[in-house]
């Protein structure tokens, strides 16, 4: 959240590069964050295909 203020006010400050670098960067976490949690499920998914009942 804090970083999503950051970049308000970075444009709000009349320096738009900063603003769009710090929203990029929350942007790129996101997806990276995303892509984790979708390969934990699939190794947990596959975790529990290999042990037994």
């Amino acid at each position: 959240m804090r970083l999503w203020i950051a970049g308000i006010l970075a444009f709000i400050s009349q320096t738009p590069e900063l603003g769009w670098a710090i929203w990029a960067v929350i942007w790129i976490n996101a997806i990276f964050s995303f892509w984790q949690e979708f390969q934990a499920e699939k190794a947990l998914g596959a975790l529990k295909k290999i042990l037994p009942s």
